[in-house]
């Protein structure tokens, strides 16, 4: 007997077996593990100085510039980049993943700490390190 005569014979049955393939499939998609999608801390730290009343180009000469030539000399960085907005510096340092976060960022605060010095001193305040 082919299934199109099975169903207009016995639709009751049919749709049970149809309930009952939604429900098995709907217990099976939530028991389905998720090991393709670890958890993953993306090790990127950033630092936020504030300088209002100052332009881009002068935010990139004043901060931005000595902040990156400390930043750079720490292992590990896969790539440093940054963004001048006016009376903003936002400086961008991505680290390799088997890098621990906390000890980047326990690094960043040392060499921003360093380039304090050399940064303006009316800066409203300190470089914030996220």
């Amino acid at each position: 007997m082919n299934i199109a005569r099975l169903s207009i014979k016995r639709p009751i049955f049919m749709a049970c077996l149809v309930i009952l393939m939604v429900v098995m499939g709907t217990i099976g998609f939530n028991r389905l593990g998720v090991d393709l999608f670890p958890p993953v801390d993306f090790p990127v730290v950033v630092v936020y100085t504030t300088y209002s009343g100052t332009s881009p180009e002068e935010i990139e000469k004043l901060i931005t510039k000595p902040i990156e030539e400390q930043v750079a000399t720490i292992a590990g960085i896969k790539r440093l980049s940054s963004r001048n907005m006016e009376g903003v510096s936002i400086v961008i340092a991505e680290f390799d993943f088997d890098m621990d976060i906390r000890y980047a960022e326990e690094k960043m605060r040392e060499k921003v700490s360093f380039a304090r010095r050399i940064l303006p001193d009316d800066l409203e305040d300190e470089p914030i390190v996220r």
